[in-house]
């Protein structure tokens, strides 16, 4: 999985055809057997409304693809589309699907909603261990009864591939229906009900204080996946 780490605001149509043209046949080529692409998506706006500041890592696209191995750190590489406002930054990840969500639309088309990439890191404070534990074994429950997510895909980051890359302990991708975007009713599965929206909010936001930290930046993308 690799992401873009600046920000790509004016060229994201050019990018997109980029990344699911000349790239994803050149991951093909080089062995992967699927290819998905997310795309920053300038019409939803910055995630529930949060700018981010000018010290914030930025994120503005990510693609993914499966591989039978990944021992050839060097394709992606000579194909990644480089450009002075940002750097490509890629890891051997190990997927956990924990909502496998619809399938993409066969012509390859964007999928239905939209998918919300959000890179994590561990604490300071805690072991990495403890922070998996406090992830994985408790906060997954709470963001799957909390959100109206129907796609929940949980990346652990084995190793990075690139110089210089963020430390990343994971990355994880959330899909959403479209209308979630403009509304925290429907972000958090409760539109209708002020209490169970309350309730919800509340809880999601403690559950992920126990392992999250600092200036998380979350990024709002259109997600394709070429057929195979």
């Amino acid at each position: 999985m690799a992401v873009l780490v600046g920000d790509p605001s004016g060229e994201e149509e050019v990018l997109t055809k980029r990344l699911l043209g000349p790239v994803a046949e050149g991951l093909r080529q080089g062995g992967a057997s699927r290819v998905q692409v997310n795309v920053v998506d300038p019409d939803l706006g910055p995630p529930h409304g949060l700018v981010p500041g000018p010290d914030s890592v930025r994120l503005g696209a990510a693609i993914s693809w499966w591989v039978a191995a990944a021992g050839d750190t060097g394709v992606h590489h000579r194909l990644l589309p480089d450009s002075d406002r940002w750097t490509w930054h890629s890891f051997v990840v190990c997927e956990a699907i924990q909502l496998q969500g619809p399938p993409a639309p066969p012509d390859g088309g964007r999928c239905v909603g939209f998918t919300q990439i959000v890179p994590l890191t561990v604490p300071h404070e805690l072991s990495w261990a403890e922070w998996r534990h406090r992830w994985q074994g408790g906060h997954t429950t709470v963001a799957i009864e909390t959100q109206s997510s129907f796609r929940y895909v949980q990346n652990v980051v084995v190793r990075p591939l690139s110089d210089g890359a963020p430390a990343f302990a994971a990355i994880v991708e959330e899909s959403f229906p479209l209308r979630a975007a403009t509304d925290p009713a429907v972000f958090y599965d409760a539109e209708g009900d002020e209490v169970r929206y309350n309730s919800n909010l509340t809880r999601m936001l403690n559950s992920c204080a126990r392992f999250m930290s600092g200036d998380v930046p979350i990024v709002w993308t259109a997600e394709y996946r070429p057929p195979d």
